[in-house]
């Protein structure tokens, strides 16, 4: 295993993570009373997390392991197993979210992570499929 893919994963996974958590404080009073409707504190989220995802995926990609699959998945995994115990420790532990809701509304989000990846691969695969 690479160790330099796994640390640039852990940065890359923690950026991607904690830019949309600190947006999400501009959602909420100091009471913690949503300033708007959770639906659109949501979206907002889902959005930030997606082009951050894309972008750090694309600078991996292009900076760190080259086009290789195994990389690419791994850096999948790291973002959703750290994306997801970091949401749980701040958001069910600390600011006491319901588990179920944590699980039906945040996980999902981050299952997004082995849809792009797999996305990715699939680019590289039909790339390949085109050249001669």
């Amino acid at each position: 295993m690479d160790y330099k893919v796994v640390l640039a994963s852990l940065i890359y996974g923690f950026i991607i993570w904690a830019i949309p958590f600190a947006v999400s404080f501009l959602f909420y009073d100091r009471a913690g009373e949503p300033l708007v409707d959770e639906t659109v504190a949501g979206t907002v989220y889902v959005f930030a997390f997606f082009l951050l995802l894309l972008f750090f995926l694309g600078r991996f990609i292009v900076k760190v392991s080259g086009w290789k699959n195994k990389n690419i998945l791994l850096f999948c995994a790291i973002v959703f197993i750290l994306g997801t115990i970091l949401d749980f420790i701040f958001l069910v532990q600390i600011f006491a979210m319901p588990t179920m809701k944590f699980l039906l509304q945040v996980v999902p989000t981050y299952l997004l992570t082995f849809a792009t990846g797999y996305f990715a691969i699939a680019l590289k695969m039909c790339f390949e499929a085109r050249q001669p």
